[in-house]
């Protein structure tokens, strides 16, 4: 008898592991919108869900990633969870249209996992140029523009004469920067300078060194400028998926705002980037609802 109650136990335990890996991504009987990569590793894209499928792309740790419809379950590296069709990340489309594949989700989940400090150069870089640029909290004129290709700016957008050149991460928390400043001079001198970088938090860092000195011990806050030379290509840029505090739905001027709603809001919509807590929540909604309603049909009938 005891040890039919054990089993009767155990079974009871399994069905409710099962279902409550399942269950956590739905949240009010709805699929949960926007889930993130929880894997350090990364998380490889599918055509199809099934380890046998072709490869689409790769998503890096703590991506936020746009839910379309939750699939069939399987055990994969001794973990069982569903496989969750997503939109692919609007930089990685092809042809300017949207894109879906498929990730298992044993490596997603509804909460960011938290921020690590950068433990060498490479994470440097990728930290710093992670937002089209980063703003001055004590002077938001003053701008700092890290880019992948290791060119450097700084300065002021439409205001002054900047400062420009090239940087690279030589240590964890330090970049060599060698510039010059634009200005009327005929004659332009570049130099080299350290500068160290304190990360804050994922969005901030504090600036140290000799390199415009009177910015040492300024913070500095990844952002997105709506008058930046590629704004209307901006919904492309990975960028858009770091989300900070949905800034990307913010605005600081009336202009901007109607700019935004007019040229941009539908891209940003289109490219999954989420709007929840923000005005154009509704308009979010209107525009995914149908299409997961579309794509669920489709992945229950692959079961």
């Amino acid at each position: 008898m005891k040890k039919k109650i054990f089993l009767l136990l155990l079974l009871c335990n399994a069905l409710t592991i099962a279902f409550a890996d399942k269950s956590r991504f739905y949240k009010d009987c709805k699929v949960i919108d926007t889930m993130y990569v929880d894997s350090e590793d990364g998380l490889k894209v599918r055509d199809y869900p099934s380890l046998k499928s072709k490869r689409i792309c790769g998503l890096p740790h703590r991506l936020p990633v746009k839910v379309v419809a939750v699939g069939k379950e399987e055990t994969i590296d001794g973990i069982s969870a569903p496989w969750i069709e997503i939109l692919v990340p609007s930089y990685e489309w092809k042809n300017g249209e949207p894109e879906y594949g498929w990730v298992f989700g044993g490596y997603v989940s509804s909460i960011q996992p938290k921020f690590k400090i950068p433990s060498n150069k490479a994470e440097l870089l990728k930290y710093l140029t992670s937002f089209p640029y980063w703003n001055c909290g004590d002077c938001p004129a003053f701008n700092l523009h890290f880019s992948a290709d290791g060119k450097f700016w700084c300065g002021a957008f439409e205001k002054g004469e900047p400062t420009v050149g090239t940087f690279k991460a030589s240590d964890k928390d330090t970049v060599i920067i060698n510039s010059a400043f634009m200005g009327i001079e005929v004659e332009v001198n570049y130099t080299v300078e350290e500068l160290n970088i304190c990360p804050l938090t994922e969005y901030s860092f504090k600036f140290e060194g000799p390199f415009f000195s009177y910015h040492t011990g300024s913070t500095f806050y990844g952002n997105y400028n709506h008058d930046y030379p590629y704004i209307e290509n901006l919904h492309k840029e990975k960028c858009i998926y770091n989300n900070f505090k949905n800034s990307v739905y913010h605005f600081e001027y009336p202009y901007q705002k109607e700019y935004f709603e007019s040229e941009l809001l539908n891209k940003f919509i289109k490219a999954g980037v989420s709007a929840a807590g923000t005005e154009y929540e509704k308009n979010y909604h209107d525009y995914w609802d149908p299409i997961m309603e579309e794509h669920q049909k489709k992945a229950d009938a692959m079961e």
